[in-house]
């Protein structure tokens, strides 16, 4: 990330996942971190396998994408290959 969080860290090395679950995610199963949609800033990017956890649906990122929220609060998912 670009953005800087507290005490000049980068905004990533701040957030912290609400758990770690176990999910079946590319074809087996994975432990994978869960982020609370309501403490992602702009400029957060999130690598996958994660899930991004908010009060209506909970989105899976698979494993080599990324999700990424824009200035505006929007999540942009980023599919490698297409």
């Amino acid at each position: 990330l670009t953005d800087r969080g507290k005490a000049g860290k980068p905004y990533a090395a701040q957030l912290q996942p609400l758990d770690t679950v176990e999910t079946f995610i590319g074809g087996k199963m994975r432990k994978t971190p869960a982020f609370d949609r309501e403490a992602l800033l702009p400029g957060a990017r999130l690598d996958g396998p994660t899930l991004v956890i908010e009060k209506i649906a909970t989105i899976v990122i698979e494993p080599v994408n990324q999700v990424a929220m824009d200035d505006f609060g929007n999540l942009i998912v980023t599919i490698q290959g297409v």
